[in-house]
């Protein structure tokens, strides 16, 4: 696999290489350069969609020819002794202002909640692609891991514990996820548990009309690395018939990437974050394949440039939200990418 990464690469070929949560199998696909996505994906493969509708997406076709299968190493990796801290040289200025400025937007009733961004640009002179992508692997057992590479999109990368849609004939599964804590137990607020409800009615909103059976388990706390979050798990059936694609278009953004209503936090985001998101909270992951699609949302993720690192971390914004807070949470967050970067 090290050298299929590398070599790929330093040809400035197009691949994305995977690993499911739980898994210890690594799925590539080599295909020269993928499909335009601005529509549904025809056939099995892998997809790449970005957080803006309508946006450049990507689509990675089934090919026995340039699809590959490896097996995971089993011994972890040490950790670098020079990790990088994304806050080290950051005091977060210009995200504490975004976000007094969002608190102001939600307090005016515009919006109940808004998820606000920060991009930590790190420089990274000499990186080794398999070896940080071999230790995203090792460090996030649990976590849909990703390493993919688009001419003139960038080199990206990523661990993402969230689910957006798991389809298979009938069946399907998503969660909702919302909320972020550290230490040994998490403990939640008022705050967390709203966003939580938020995104839980907003599944609930969307599915209805295309399913006829619908079952919310109970929340739990779920562990990523250094992070709790709140989750809750959602099963059922679709009805026959049902247009996957049509799900994702209504499902996609959820209040947890993107706030509530969608449509006027969507505004605010695209108005006042100061970079464009491109594939950050959009989602990617396996399409059709063998008659399941199984696709996540594109959480904690680093996308590569010459030299540097562009780091994406954001939080929820309530009227409830402390802005210096809400900077430590994007740098902890952040810690789950820049933990695997070897200067």
């Amino acid at each position: 696999m090290t050298d299929i990464i590398e070599n790929a690469i330093r040809r400035n070929a197009a691949f994305v290489c995977y690993r499911k949560p739980g898994r210890s199998v690594v799925h590539c696909f080599l295909s020269g350069f993928p499909v335009p996505a601005g529509s549904m994906p025809d056939g099995e493969g892998f997809l790449i969609m970005p957080f803006v509708k309508g946006g450049d997406g990507f689509f990675f076709p089934y090919d026995k020819q340039s699809y590959r299968r490896y097996k995971q190493e089993t011994a972890a990796l040490q950790d670098p002794d020079n990790t990088v801290s994304p806050c080290m040289e950051n005091n977060g200025e210009g995200h504490i202002e975004l976000v007094g400025k969002g608190i102001s937007y939600i307090r005016e009733n515009k919006v109940r909640k808004l998820v606000l961004a920060h991009r930590f640009r790190l420089p990274v002179p000499n990186i080794d692609y398999s070896t940080a992508f071999e230790g995203l692997c090792h460090r996030y057992p649990q976590a849909f891991a990703y390493i993919f590479s688009i001419p003139g999109k960038g080199i990206w990368m990523g661990a993402s514990p969230e689910l957006l849609l798991q389809t298979s004939g009938n069946h399907f599964r998503t969660v909702a996820l919302a909320g972020t804590a550290t230490g040994t137990t998490p403990v939640w607020s008022g705050k967390e548990y709203r966003e939580h409800d938020w995104v839980v009615q907003h599944i609930r909103e969307v599915l209805s009309s295309y399913t006829v059976k619908l079952h919310f388990a109970e929340a739990e706390n779920i562990r990523a690395g250094h992070l709790w979050h709140l989750q809750t798990p959602v099963t059922g059936t679709l009805k026959k018939g049902t247009a996957v694609w049509e799900i994702l278009q209504n499902l996609h953004p959820t209040p947890a990437v993107c706030g509530t209503p969608a449509d006027k936090a969507f505004d605010f985001i695209v108005e006042n974050e100061r970079f464009p998101r491109e594939f950050y909270t959009g989602f990617l992951g396996e399409w059709h394949m063998q008659g399941t699609t199984e696709l996540y949302v594109n959480l904690r993720c680093m996308k590569w440039n010459s030299g540097y690192a562009d780091v994406y971390a954001g939080g929820g914004i309530t009227a409830d939200s402390n802005p210096h807070s809400e900077w430590n949470e994007v740098c902890k967050k952040a810690e789950v990418m820049t933990r695997v970067l070897r200067m």
